[in-house]
């Protein structure tokens, strides 16, 4: 069984929060639906039931749950988008002798929790209805302190922040970029306006939708995919059910085995202007090294 169980309402936060864990001779499996993969022993197994986008995935979310609490992450989006209140309610009727501890805090990203709100680069935030109390965090040191004091058996909510905190120690660190070497596929189908300007520093092909990113998949060794729609959408497309994570392209931006493709992952808000120039060029070195 494994150590940890993740359950995210999306692919990229799913691979996001499990890559936290990642830590050398560790075996970390991100499942899509329909993943048959063959139940290796495995420190971490995260699912990713793709409710935020299809609401199949209420059932997929039902069918991810363990037994226990013990040892799983609800993982939700760092600002709160998706149906993070249903997935709270459904878990709290589960298990509700269950300490809850609820922060989508992330203060690598700006997203912190400060009396209860959350604030994203200092500005605070609607809550939506139906939401718990959120425990207040605003740097990685709060939440690693919010895990110390939390009791056994808690039932633990929140960002790739929480998911850092929880694996008691930094997630592993980028690999080292090359500018050379085999050009790799952008996948871009996120509106969002940080990816918007992350692509106007790319050198490698672009293209902007999961349809046209299967297309052209075929000629390419490696994919860089921004989105967590469009990620899910890619794979699916590809007959691809499972990621197996082997680093990190970047801060936040899980690399792993996807089929036949290595596959870097970005959601759609993260990142400086730089970040998928540099998730390029990790996943260049990455495929140099495996050649």
């Amino acid at each position: 069984m494994p150590i940890w169980r993740i359950v995210a309402d999306d692919l990229t936060g799913a691979a996001d929060a499990a890559l936290a864990f990642l830590r050398p001779g560790a075996k970390v499996r991100v499942s899509l639906p329909g993943d048959a993969s063959p139940p290796l022993p495995l420190a971490v197994h995260a699912v990713a039931t793709l409710w935020r986008d299809e609401p199949a995935g209420r059932g997929r979310f039902l069918a991810a749950l363990p037994p226990t609490p013990k040892r799983l992450l609800i993982k939700v989006d760092s600002t709160l988008r998706g149906p993070v209140a249903d997935m709270l309610s459904i878990c709290r009727g589960r298990w509700p002798a269950a300490a809850l501890r609820f922060c989508p805090a992330l203060p690598a990203q700006g997203r912190t929790v400060r009396a209860g709100v959350l604030h994203v680069h200092g500005v605070p935030q609607p809550t939506p209805a139906g939401l718990p109390p959120m425990h207040d965090a605003e740097t990685d040191a709060d939440l690693a302190r919010l895990v110390a004091e939390a009791p056994p058996d808690t039932l633990w909510v929140g960002s790739s922040g929480l998911a850092a905190a929880l694996a008691a120690g930094p997630p592993p660190a980028p690999l080292p970029g090359r500018a050379d070497g085999p050009r790799v596929l952008v996948v871009a189908g996120s509106p969002h306006a940080a990816t918007q300007a992350q692509l106007g520093q790319l050198a490698d092909p672009v293209v902007y939708d999961a349809g046209a990113g299967a297309a052209a998949a075929a000629g390419f060794s490696g994919i860089v995919a921004t989105g967590g729609q469009t990620a899910a959408a890619l794979l699916a497309a590809l007959g691809v059910t499972a990621i197996e994570l082997l680093g990190a392209a970047g801060p936040g931006m899980p690399l792993g085995r996807a089929g036949r493709w290595l596959l870097a992952t970005k959601a759609g808000g993260f990142g400086d202007l730089g970040a998928l120039a540099r998730a390029c060029d990790a996943l260049r070195a990455a495929l140099w090294m495996q050649a």
